[in-house]
């Protein structure tokens, strides 16, 4: 991996890609005391759907900044600064998660609030504008949930 001044989108695209693709670590155990523990299991599948669901739009978003987006690394690796749960290090080459209450539910989460959020500074004309452009590039569904 190179420096954080000579990384490519590439580089950092797929560092999110395999950060994104890592288990979830999810134990049912945090949920319910047994397998007849309804409300547990029932909580416990709404994570996982929860989790599922952010592990796809991160996937879109990632997919959109590598394939069409002419988003410079720079907005990429401002959301990635060091401070922030998300963050790049350029020493490992890495990219690291600072979980605020149960990582599992919260990293690919993560990964949508950045790309979002780059996008959204790289896009801003106004807010009306940014949700009728991402309304339009990825579906109101992702739309509603990251812009």
């Amino acid at each position: 991996m190179t420096t954080k001044s000579t990384v490519t989108k590439s580089e950092i695209c797929n560092l999110i890609r395999a950060f994104i693709a890592q288990r979830s670590g999810l134990d049912w155990r945090n949920y319910a005391s047994d397998w007849r523990d309804t409300s547990g299991m029932r909580a416990l599948r709404s994570d996982r759907n929860r989790i599922l669901q952010h592990g796809r739009d991160a996937r879109a978003l990632l997919s959109y900044v590598e394939k069409w987006s002419s988003l410079p690394v720079d907005y990429l690796l401002s959301e990635l600064a060091e401070g922030k749960r998300l963050s790049f290090d350029p020493s490992r080459g890495s990219i690291d998660y600072c979980a605020g209450q149960y990582f599992p539910t919260e990293y690919r989460a993560a990964v949508c609030h950045a790309i979002s959020s780059a996008l959204w500074r790289y896009h801003v004309h106004g807010e009306s504008d940014i949700r009728a452009w991402a309304i339009e590039t990825f579906g109101r569904a992702i739309a509603s949930r990251w812009f």
